[in-house]
């Protein structure tokens, strides 16, 4: 099952039998993409994307009104009329919003992380912050959560925060935690909430983690393996990028060199980005998905053992 942009529409395509596999969500002058989806055990589809009112080939950098927006299919391709408003959760407020990724925890909540941003005539800058939401799992805001239903990173300065994928670390018996991965500016950031939508102040620098914060890259994923340690994959100085941290948000040391495998396939490899991992729970290697830039971009499949250095039997 894929989901994403096309045009002005936002398209769903099953993997089941029918006509034609798709369900399209078409606003009508409208402009609606998706980046993140997934499946309940009731076999509902959620996609988390954005929906702005008018009809443009970019809302968000055009500086057009756009939400935050969650989406629930039923099996059959069809809309879940009881969920949000006739299918659909907006997060309406006077910003260009957007998300990234989504998640469910144990009591079938739903959190969504992405970006936020004032509107142009407010910010001539563009600068981000980073948001997290919860969703009750009728599709209503949580406003338990955070300020309102919704927590901002936002440190007061022109700086951006972005976010591109969040997972629920359930390691803790105590209560979940939500950890979030994107940039603090140019540099690879781990965030880390604790369950009332705040930072949690015991993780890295004060719920935050900056662990290559002298080069320029991206947090792209990031999963927790068996031992409760936070594996995140990306890039960093245009190489692609593993690391492993304790719980504590410190750099596990018994993990590649002090914590980080950087890799390039030789000194004048371009661009060496990852951009999905998996775990195996058997072994603890790490698979990691992405591209490799040579003269072309090239789809790459990375398989990292868990002491940090690449697995040679996978060629």
């Amino acid at each position: 099952m894929t989901a994403g942009a096309n045009g002005y529409t936002f398209t769903y395509v099953l993997d089941a039998p029918g006509i034609s596999g798709q369900s399209q969500y078409d606003g009508v002058a409208t402009t609606d993409g998706a980046y993140a989806m997934i499946v309940d055990e009731a076999e509902r589809v959620l996609v988390a994307g954005y929906h702005s009112p008018v009809a443009s080939a970019n809302p968000i950098w055009d500086d057009a009104e756009t939400d935050l927006c969650v989406w629930r299919f039923l099996a059959s391709g069809e809309p879940d009329r009881e969920f949000g408003t006739d299918g659909r959760f907006l997060l309406d407020r006077d910003r260009i919003e957007c998300a990234e990724a989504i998640v469910r925890d144990s009591a079938a909540r739903i959190y969504i992380a992405g970006t936020s941003r004032p509107r142009d005539e407010e910010d001539e800058n563009h600068t981000q912050d980073m948001i997290v939401i919860r969703l009750h799992p009728d599709g209503s805001l949580d406003e338990s959560f955070g300020t309102e239903g919704v927590f901002t990173y936002d440190n007061g300065l022109q700086i951006n925060d972005t976010a591109h994928a969040l997972t629920i670390d359930r390691s803790n018996i105590h209560e979940e935690r939500i950890l979030v991965t994107g940039a603090h500016e140019q540099a690879i950031a781990i965030y880390c909430l604790d369950a009332n939508g705040e930072l949690d102040r015991g993780f890295g620098d004060e719920g935050v983690r900056l662990p290559c914060e002298d080069s320029a890259g991206t947090g792209r994923s990031i999963e927790i393996d068996a031992a409760g340690r936070i594996v995140v994959c990306g890039q960093n100085d245009q190489d692609l990028i593993v690391l492993r941290l304790e719980a504590n948000g410190d750099l596990d040391h018994a993990f590649g060199e002090a914590g980080i495998l950087a890799w390039a396939s030789d000194e004048d490899a371009g661009l060496q980005e990852g951009w999905d991992l998996a775990i195996n729970p058997t072994d603890g290697r790490i698979f990691v998905s992405g591209t490799s830039q040579n003269t072309y971009h090239d789809l790459t499949v990375w398989c990292v053992n868990s002491d940090g250095a690449l697995d040679p039997k996978f060629d």
